[in-house]
């Protein structure tokens, strides 16, 4: 007989960090850094461009923002100013007390940081593919 098999689908992988529940977050050691982060810098400010990057389509409260990109709070408070006066991040919804924000998609700023990101997967996509030729 063979063995069951479960897939979790109620946790989320992003930047070092799991997503288990709606706001329980837990460190992911050894965790392989984004080819965003790789390029520009393991700073703050590019982990959540890079956390937004990563999940432009969502919404996040400002909590789960700093949580999932790695970020301390006092350090995410003056980089979300920056990124709100630049309209990098917009707000989308409420939800009682909680303001949830995405990335700007109609901003033009925006449009390329996402296509570079894309830009920068291929690339290496593409250069696996070739070392993986050059071996076979």
């Amino acid at each position: 007989m063979c063995p069951k098999v479960v897939i979790r689908t109620d946790f989320l992988i992003k930047n070092n960090m799991i997503k288990q529940s709606k706001n329980s977050y837990k460190k992911v050691k050894n965790r392989q850094k984004s080819l965003f982060v790789e390029y520009f810098g393991d700073s703050p400010y590019i982990r959540v461009l890079d956390f937004l990057i990563e999940g432009h389509m969502f919404d996040y409260s400002m909590t789960e923002l700093a949580r999932g990109a790695g970020v301390g709070w006092s350090v995410f408070t003056k980089i979300w100013t920056n990124l709100l006066r630049k309209n990098i991040i917009i707000q989308t919804r409420t939800i009682g007390n909680a303001k949830l924000f995405k990335l700007n998609i109609d901003n033009p700023v925006v449009k390329k940081m996402i296509q570079f990101d894309w830009e920068l997967s291929k690339l290496a996509a593409d250069g696996m593919l070739k070392e993986l030729e050059v071996t076979s």
